[in-house]
């Protein structure tokens, strides 16, 4: 119930009127469920992210838009102490929309390491360019055995990855060699949140064609 009662008390702040900016928008949820959606806002607020604990130890997440007085008090020392959380940060949304996607750990950390590995376990979470997705892929390496792969690769890459993946014409995508990793392709994927490569690439494949149509996906490939 102490739970329930904070992101609660958290989600009342949530601005959902229509307007001029977008942001990622959650409501204590996890970041897998919250990648795919957003809510327009009013001009002269801004994006916030934050980050709550569940009570199994889950991370979760809030989000939304806030007034620029609200995200003040939010991330000054006495208005950090006045809530329970992991993270409490806003972002200004005009130069960049869904710049919220970027704050608290949402997205940008995914599993990277060099070769290819039986699964994510040995791999560690780092943080990758701003330009970069998550990167996974499974590989035949011979004798009926199969592993996979993770790494940061380019947003690109990864939007045309994407636009293959839903049908779309686009420019050819490759065999792609991240971190040295080899065996035949079984599956290549892209995604855009915190630790989401860690997931079976099958699994990340089926939320790839979100990402053609998706406005943080395009801010970062111009």
């Amino acid at each position: 119930m102490l739970f329930l009662s904070i992101w609660l008390f958290l989600g009342i702040f949530v601005d959902t009127s229509k307007g001029t900016i977008t942001c990622y928008s959650c409501d204590g949820e996890p970041a897998s469920a919250c990648e795919k959606k957003f809510v327009t806002c009013p001009s002269g607020h801004m994006c916030f992210m934050e980050s709550i604990s569940s009570s199994r130890n889950e991370t979760l997440f809030v989000a939304g838009c806030r007034t620029k007085k609200l995200c003040s008090w939010m991330t000054s020392p006495i208005g950090r102490r006045s809530i329970v959380h992991q993270c409490a940060e806003c972002c200004d949304p005009t130069s960049s929309p869904n710049c919220n996607g970027r704050l608290c750990n949402f997205s940008g950390f995914c599993r990277v390491c060099y070769g290819v590995h039986q699964d994510a376990s040995s791999c560690p979470l780092t943080q990758c360019a701003d330009d970069e997705m998550c990167f996974t892929g499974n590989r035949h390496v011979g004798g009926g055995a199969f592993r996979r792969v993770y790494g940061c690769e380019s947003s690109r890459m990864c939007l045309a990855l994407a636009k293959a993946v839903a049908g779309l014409p686009g420019q050819p995508v490759g065999k792609r060699n991240v971190h040295g990793d080899t065996g035949l392709h079984t599956c290549d994927a892209c995604c855009l949140t915190y630790d989401c490569n860690s997931r079976p690439c099958e699994q990340v494949v089926k939320d790839m064609p979100f990402m053609v149509n998706s406005t943080s996906v395009n801010m970062y490939t111009g």
